[in-house]
């Protein structure tokens, strides 16, 4: 979209710089009537471009103005999308980080944590209530490993239609 409306400008400024050029233009007439001879007749018309100052020079400064509007324009998109892009994929790094952590060492340690819990309640050296805090601590981590694997699944889809590839599986 932002290429074609730079190309529109484009044709309009070369439209416009044509206009300032004075326009010649060549006629020729056959004209067949009854009883009269046959009419031929050549035109000539010349326009020259006599209000150039007031008209032609303000429609060529008002076209490059919309071309170089087109430019910005298409290069603040470019900006924005480079920016959008960025963010999203360091927060699919940071996910991706973070769910490392959890499975690889937040999780295993509750877990171990909970066994040694359940083996100390077992035996009556812990209250109830501290082993559902223990298993309670399990499943917070557990909820906090899908929160950011579903985090970095949205990142990547959100990356998708910029790269215009296929980033999820």
């Amino acid at each position: 979209r932002g290429q074609r409306q730079i190309e529109r400008s484009q044709y309009a400024l070369a439209l416009a710089r044509k206009d300032a050029y004075p326009d010649l233009d060549v006629g020729y007439m056959y004209q067949q009537r009854p009883l009269i001879p046959d009419m031929h007749g050549f035109t000539f018309t010349l326009s020259i471009p006599v209000f150039y100052k007031s008209k032609q020079k303000e429609a060529i400064r008002e076209a490059g103005e919309e071309q170089a509007a087109a430019e910005r324009e298409r290069d603040s998109r470019q900006a924005d999308l480079s920016f959008e892009l960025k963010q999203q994929y360091l927060a699919a790094k940071a996910s991706e980080e973070l769910m490392r952590l959890y499975s690889q060492a937040i999780v295993p340690q509750s877990s171990l944590a909970l066994e040694s819990a359940m083996a100390a309640y077992q035996v009556g050296n812990l209250d109830f209530l501290s082993l559902m805090g223990n298993f309670t601590t399990v499943l917070d981590y557990q909820v906090g490993y899908y929160r950011e694997l579903a985090n970095y699944q949205i990142a990547l889809a959100r990356m998708e239609p910029m790269v215009g590839t296929e980033l999820t599986k």
